[in-house]
């Protein structure tokens, strides 16, 4: 057991976080509890996910290490823990190394002393965005990108997909669909392919036309949405 407690998200030097210890800490380390239903984990698995942690995160489950550690205080980054889950009580422990003085890792505006000073603020160490688990079929969309092109009334689709079968898109404009796509893969990883729109609604300054958009993959969906919109920069004669 560790002597103190935190309210996480907020980070130690934050009073909200009910620690609010504003000196330099080199590294932090978390620990909590957590349970898993059963019945939750047929056929599923459980990603940790970090919103951000400064700076080099590593995470553990019973004891056992979950995946190479993360570097970077500002992205978002995620863990596959199903392998490590055992029955009954688990217990999670998270490590965060953050030397601001170093040369060898970026730190912004974060002060080099004690005190903020000018435009240089108190540092932030550990974990500052939100953390949660999530519950995702043995197939599922783990990523995609949107491309769309206004000449040619299509959208450029790619996803990252874990696990294999068939990504089925439908896209629809007021309920209407207007759209659709499949994509195939026999083992997971990046798929693409082009969308074409059977009508084109742009989107405008104060006429927001969006487009609803549904990703199926086995048993996953995903809902999302998008805009036929580009802009360019061009030479004023």
């Amino acid at each position: 057991s560790l002597a103190g407690t935190i309210n996480v998200p907020f980070c130690p030097e934050a009073p909200l976080s009910g620690v609010n210890h504003k000196d330099f800490m080199y590294c932090v380390w978390y620990k909590r509890k957590i349970s898993f239903e059963p019945a939750r984990l047929t056929g599923k698995r459980v990603l940790l996910h970090f919103g951000a942690a400064d700076y080099e995160t590593k995470v553990w489950l019973n004891g056992i290490s979950v995946g190479v550690p993360h570097v970077g205080g500002n992205s978002s980054f995620t863990y596959d823990i199903t392998p490590y889950i055992k029955d009954g009580e688990n217990i999670l422990t998270v490590a965060c190394y953050d030397d601001t003085r170093s040369p060898h890792q970026p730190s912004g505006k974060q002060s080099l002393s004690y005190h903020s000073e000018v435009c240089k603020y108190t540092r932030t160490t550990g974990i500052w965005q939100t953390v949660w688990m999530e519950y995702v079929p043995t197939a599922y969309i783990k990523s995609f990108k949107l491309i769309p092109d206004i000449e040619n009334c299509t959208l450029g689709v790619s996803a990252q997909l874990c696990g294999a079968g068939t990504l089925n898109l439908e896209a629809s404009y007021e309920g209407k669909v207007v759209g659709s796509l499949s994509l195939k893969t026999a083992r997971g990883g990046f798929v693409s392919g082009t969308m074409v729109l059977s009508e084109l609604h742009l989107w405008e300054i104060g006429k927001g036309g969006l487009y609803d958009l549904v990703f199926k993959l086995e048993n996953d969906t995903v809902k999302s949405y998008f805009g036929m919109r580009k802009y360019s920069i061009m030479k004023d004669d």
